[in-house]
């Protein structure tokens, strides 16, 4: 049993540390973005949430992927995670009636998504910086989410940075 886990945390690695990369861009964009719910959908949420999807993510696409191209298995997973995060945004704005979720959630799941696709072929192949890479991405991500989760969400609602404090 030992014996597989061991491949199994090394192939996820790399995974988790693109998807974690790939969540502070999403803290950094998610700034501007007016929020359905400030409480519920700031800096902070997104961080945890994006650590927890991390976590589930690599480890789903390790399993699955057994005896096929993780690479191509980490395309396929973003797309279909894309798809479903798209769904629920809409879902959520019908059935809970809170306005702009698909608006705020649909471009971070394209971030997300997108950037975990694409960095992990480029870390797999840094496999002795791929555990360095985890854990500085982690302590960003963390840190930015939680030190950032009372700025942003200006009333235009576009995408576009806070005005500068004097």
């Amino acid at each position: 049993m030992a014996t597989k886990t061991a491949p199994r945390l090394s192939k996820a690695i790399p995974v988790a540390a693109a998807a974690l990369i790939a969540g502070v861009v999403v803290v950094a964009v998610s700034l501007p973005l007016q929020s359905p719910h400030d409480s519920l959908m700031n800096s902070g949420t997104i961080a945890v949430a994006v650590v927890l999807t991390a976590v589930a993510f690599s480890a789903t696409a390790v399993r699955v992927s057994e005896g096929r191209d993780l690479n191509w298995t980490v395309a396929v997973m973003s797309l279909a995670g894309f798809v479903l995060a798209a769904i629920a945004a809409v879902a959520v704005e019908t059935v809970q009636d809170l306005e702009r979720t698909i608006s705020f959630v649909v471009p971070l799941a394209a971030i997300q998504f997108g950037i975990t696709a694409a960095l992990t072929p480029v870390i797999r192949t840094r496999r002795s910086a791929a555990r360095w890479i985890l854990v500085g991405s982690l302590i960003v991500l963390l840190t930015t989410g939680f030190a950032l989760a009372d700025q942003g969400d200006q009333e235009s609602g576009r995408l576009e940075l806070p005005p500068r404090t004097q």
